[in-house]
């Protein structure tokens, strides 16, 4: 279920000393090498990103676009909101209205990834069932 990561649309910035990027935790090579650029696994997580992702920059734009003032966030609202820290200073009428705006389009984010994963669970009962080994 690949399609449950609606937290990974927007994913705040980590600094790079935090994680440990790069150091080796283990020497061996891991069990399940990576099938390329058509793995299930990551394209399934990749495409769930990319719609969710595509679906809260259009809902950011139709909220942002529809307040009075709007301009000043640039030709692309949808973005601009997911960055609202490097704009510069929003009147505060306008930030009542782009705080509604981003509750508003989070929220539907996340009720179209629930329906997706409401989806591929009751598609789940359709899967042939498939022994592991013989007994």
């Amino acid at each position: 279920m690949a399609l449950l990561t609606p937290g990974l649309a927007v994913m705040p910035v980590i600094d790079a000393d935090d994680c440990e990027v790069g150091r080796v935790t283990h020497s061996r090579p891991s069990p399940r090498a990576p099938a390329g650029p058509l793995d299930p696994s990551g394209t399934g997580g990749a495409f769930g990103v990319a719609l969710l992702t595509a679906l809260l920059v259009g809902d950011l734009n139709s909220g942002a676009l529809a307040l009075p003032g709007h301009d000043v966030l640039g030709p692309n609202p949808g973005i601009a909101l997911l960055h609202l820290d490097q704009q510069e200073p929003v009147n505060p009428g306008l930030l009542t209205g782009l705080q509604h705006a981003v509750r508003t389009a989070f929220s539907q984010v996340y009720l179209w990834a629930a329906a997706i994963s409401a989806v591929t669970f009751i598609a789940s009962f359709g899967l042939k069932e498939i022994p592991l080994r013989a007994a």
